[in-house]
């Protein structure tokens, strides 16, 4: 039998940074759980039911490694978007002390 138990999550703050450790955390999550359901796949003896599992295992670690990308290009992003954002206070800086 297996056990189901609820898993409540946290409310994160509305900020780029949540988004980008919300992706890397259901990265993780799902390559744990594949690293899991294959060790437990051992104990199945029906080729059927490892095939099924089989699958599952490969979509997760699919899923896991883009959603790594997902987090990844977010970073990118925000990092690009901070760059532009400091170069534009800079400017806005130097046109208000020219005049």
């Amino acid at each position: 039998m297996v056990e189901i138990s609820e898993i409540i999550e946290e409310d994160t703050p509305d900020n780029n940074n949540g988004v980008e450790s919300e992706a890397e955390s259901r990265s993780t999550e799902r390559l744990s759980d594949a690293d899991e359901i294959e060790a437990a796949m051992s104990t199945l003896t029906r080729p059927s039911a490892q095939l099924h599992i089989q699958n599952l295992i490969t979509k997760l670690r699919k899923e896991g490694k883009a959603l790594q990308r997902v987090a990844a290009s977010n970073a990118a992003s925000n990092a690009a978007s901070k760059a532009g954002s400091n170069n534009t206070s800079t400017s806005t800086s130097a046109s208000v002390a020219a005049e």
